[in-house]
């Protein structure tokens, strides 16, 4: 145990001097791959503030439910006890046809007993949901259709399913986006610790003369990727939370544009420890494959 806490700190010892050493390069490798993964966190940022927005309007749809002409006291309390023992229907607003008619000749401005002599409008329930489930809805919807004071229901939600539609498939662009530019960070990494493999290639060769096994050999470089993706993820992140922070101190010149305050929130403490994590694993397993393969090529070759 005492002999494998030494052979690791003896290798993080090679690859924190190997990365000393060599700064520019070090500090070049974490702005390239900081930026690298700056482009999907900001993808996510820019997406996790629209699905916020959107879930403060979309519980303002609503489920319009009209009532027939006639009916009597008792089922209409009946039918309001029904509404508030859901526990989907977050507000229920009662609304009569006088009060609903009188709004309607406000806002077309026009005199409604010049041209019709009946109010043509039915006493109504507007009902805000907590839910945008589709089955949850549907149901609802046939409990308050056995209701016999029910005339006909309208609910006014597909704007809504639009939208969360349009938001998933940005989601599925982002992942995408998101495994590519991993993909291209393992490349990179990789290719920068083949080249650190080739500039050692007289201390590997000693090191196996002296009995150096290849594990001991490959594991400096192994930390040498954890740093790489450590650094990288530090530097995204700082350069998100520097977009943050620019972004809401200019933001009242936005407000005075737009007559409404805008925003932008940070992403959650989960994000970037996903990204930190992602970052480190791809630095681990591409300096992994590319040491070892670089090893077994000096091997062929001496």
């Amino acid at each position: 145990m005492i002999n494998y806490l030494l052979n690791q700190l003896e290798s993080l010892r090679v690859a924190t001097r190997r990365l000393f050493y060599a700064k520019g390069a070090t500090l070049m490798m974490f702005i390239i791959i900081g930026i690298t993964m700056c482009l999907p966190m900001s993808a996510l940022l820019l997406l996790e503030n629209v699905k916020q927005a959107s879930s403060q309007i979309e519980y303002q749809a609503e489920v319009s439910v009209f009532l027939i002409d006639e009916y009597t006291k008792e089922e209409l309390i009946e039918f309001e006890k029904f509404l508030k023992e859901q526990p989907i229907i977050n507000k229920s607003n009662f609304e009569k046809k006088e009060e609903a008619w009188l709004k309607l000749q406000k806002k077309l401005a026009f005199d409604g007993k010049t041209l019709i002599e009946k109010n043509p409008l039915p006493d109504s329930f507007y009902l805000s949901l907590s839910t945008l489930d589709q089955n949850e809805i549907n149901f609802l919807t046939k409990e308050i259709q056995n209701f016999s004071i029910i005339q006909d229901i309208l609910i006014d939600s597909a704007w809504v399913n639009k939208l969360n539609s349009i938001l998933n498939l940005i989601q599925l662009i982002v992942n995408f986006l998101g495994l590519l530019l991993l993909i291209v960070l393992a490349v990179i990494i990789g290719n920068t610790i083949r080249l650190q493999t080739l500039s050692n290639k007289d201390e590997i060769e000693v090191s196996k003369l002296i009995g150096a096994s290849n594990a001991f050999i490959r594991r400096p470089f192994l930390y040498t990727g954890f740093f790489y993706g450590l650094g990288g993820a530090l530097v995204s992140t700082a350069i998100i939370k520097l977009m943050v922070y620019v972004f809401n101190l200019y933001a009242y010149a936005i407000e005075r544009i737009l007559g409404f305050n805008v925003i932008l929130n940070d992403l959650q403490m989960t994000h970037y420890f996903l990204m930190t994590i992602s970052c480190i694993a791809i630095g681990w397993i591409a300096s992994f494959f590319s040491s070892t393969r670089s090893l077994y090529k000096l091997k062929n070759n001496s």
